[in-house]
This record gives structure tokens, C-alpha cells and sequence, in this order.
């Protein structure tokens, strides 16, 4: 049969209409919808802190006027870069966290700088636990993720020569 329906739009058609006909409503997308929905890319906009580097480090922005700044530009998430945190003291983050949440604005992420080129065993372990004490800042934020940039190492091993006398290359 050439006009035959597909079975997964056949059992859609067929529930939806069950669930009409018991008084309910069906507020769900019809399975060609949903599909071309899904095909469609999405766009959040967000800020990531580092953005705002200039004024974070040297100028008066503090971690809560970034956030307000965010809230004021209408974007949907902020990325939290650590080194312009003033502590990791779970207070002062879940303050954060709460200004945050009190203006609709959620942490899309945070981000950690470390250096895991170290060719000493015992600086590579203070870097891991550098990282884990912000996972669990990370945790305190609420944000999703902590993203770790480990190091340029071809200027790490440059340092490393250097360091042990050999010429630069």
C-alpha cells in the first residue's frame, strides 16, 4: 500500500486522539515537529568573567557587579572564572550563588587556569589538588562543570630547558 502510515505516527495520532476523546489535552509537539525542532540549532547567549578581565583585576568590578552586569545585558548564564573570586570560603560562594539564583541568572560553568606541564612529580600533585579544592567550589556555585586549562606545554618544556641550562630552540 503506497499511502501507508508509519508506525510511530500512526500510534501518536492514535493516543492523541484516545486521550481527546477522555477530556484530556495533549500538549505535545507531533513527532515531524519535534524532530524539525531538534535539527534546529540553539543559541544561549552567555558571559564568561574574563570578559570583563580588566575590570575584575585591577578595576573596582567585584564578582557581584559581574553578575549584575550579566542580568543587566539580558544573558541567560555566566561562566565564573576563579582567579577573580575573592575566597573559596562555601559562604562567600553560596552568596554568590544566591544573587545569582535571586536575579534568574545561572552559572553555565566555571573555569580554573593550573599548569600541569610541571616535569616535578610534587608540583603536578599541588595542581591536582589545587583542582579539586575548586571541584568542590564548583559545587558550591552550582554550576555544571569546572573547565581546566592545563597548560601550553610546549612552553612549559621551553621553561623546563631553560631552567636546566639548555639553550632555548
Amino acid at each position: 500500500m503506497n499511502n501507508a502510515i508509519p508506525r510511530r505516527k500512526f500510534l501518536w495520532t492514535a493516543s492523541a486522539g484516545a486521550a481527546v476523546e477522555a477530556g484530556s489535552w495533549v500538549l505535545a509537539a507531533s513527532p515531524a515537529t519535534a524532530a524539525g525542532a531538534s535539527a534546529q540549532p540553539r543559541l544561549f547567549v552567555g558571559c564568561c568573567a574574563y570578559s570583563y578581565n580588566q575590570h575584575l583585576s585591577k578595576g573596582p568590578m567585584t564578582m557581584e557587579d559581574f553578575i549584575l552586569k550579566a542580568v543587566e545585558l539580558g544573558v541567560y548564564g555566566v561562566d565564573i572564572t576563579i582567579y577573580y573570586l575573592k575566597s573559596s570560603d562555601p559562604a562567600y560562594l553560596v552568596s554568590l550563588r544566591h544573587l545569582a539564583f535571586k536575579n534568574g541568572l545561572p552559572f553555565s560553568g566555571a573555569a580554573i587556569g593550573t599548569n600541569m606541564c610541571q616535569p616535578d612529580p610534587a608540583k603536578r600533585a599541588q595542581e591536582l589538588e589545587k583542582i579539586n579544592k575548586w571541584v568542590d567550589a564548583t559545587e558550591w556555585l552550582g554550576a555544571s562543570h569546572l573547565r581546566v586549562f592545563g597548560a601550553n606545554c610546549r612552553q612549559a618544556q621551553l621553561r623546563s630547558r631553560a631552567c636546566n641550562g639548555w639553550p632555548r630552540s
